[in-house]
């Protein structure tokens, strides 16, 4: 048994800087010297009245940028909720609880159930 103790304790080693390298997150591009964040997630909302909008969310900073068919890309900023994930910038916002959002664009265009699909 005292021949397999070198091995045993390599491997240990190895299986512990594994779960450390696997619990940290990816660096943005911000962190290595960019301007601009990684994306996190990408959706596409499908909502009521067949109208779709893409929006890709962001951890640093924790906002997501709408882009609808037809329209400008716009950012939003994580805003305070009572309840569910709220993004806003005073003109726009973006507001999803239990898996339905409601977004609400500059123009007046009121989305209402939208439901996302990771694209």
């Amino acid at each position: 048994m005292r021949k397999y103790w070198p091995v045993v304790i390599i491997a240990a080693v190895i299986v512990v800087v594994g779960m450390i390298l696997v619990q940290q997150e990816l660096p943005t591009v911000r962190d290595v010297g960019g301007d601009t964040p990684l994306p996190k997630t990408k959706v596409t909302y499908h909502c009521e009245g067949g109208f779709d909008i893409k929006a890709t969310y962001f951890d640093d900073p924790d906002e997501v940028v709408l882009k609808p068919k037809d329209g400008q890309e716009v950012a939003l900023q994580r805003a305070q909720s009572g309840s569910g994930a709220r993004y806003a910038d005073g003109k726009n916002e973006l507001w999803e609880h239990q898996g339905v959002a409601r977004i609400t664009l500059a123009d007046g265009t009121a989305l209402e159930h939208c439901t996302p699909e990771e694209d």
